[in-house]
């Protein structure tokens, strides 16, 4: 496996870690063209920072695990059929999991604190 085809799930893996990150430490930007932004997260500050918040834990695992999967398929000793060809799905199934259960717990938190 060339190390050309890591690229895209390595992408995915670190901007769910960047999100994350942000969020965790309240500094990503309101409203930015990137985040969870659904109705309810927008809808003020407030929601929108407590949303980043409690998913960030999801958003950071899910990154880690995206570059563990990375790692694994750019890893020498496991057998070529293990991720051959399938890395990019691979990592964004995993992606999508974490970040469903972000946007739930996001969604969840910015509810709150509108109330």
């Amino acid at each position: 496996m060339s190390g050309d085809s890591l690229v895209v799930p390595v992408i995915l893996a670190v901007t769910c870690l960047a999100i994350g990150l942000l969020g965790a430490v309240r500094r990503f930007p309101y409203g930015h063209w990137a985040g969870l932004r659904t109705k309810t997260t927008l809808s003020s500050r407030t929601a929108w920072d407590d949303a980043h918040v409690a998913a960030a834990p999801w958003l950071l695992a899910g990154g880690v695990a995206g570059l563990l999967v990375c790692g694994l398929a750019a890893c020498e000793r496991h057998p070529p059929s293990l991720l051959e060809g399938r890395t990019t799905p691979v990592v964004m199934a995993v992606e999508a999991l974490f970040v469903v259960v972000a946007t739930v717990v996001a969604q969840r938190a910015a509810r709150r604190a509108l109330h």
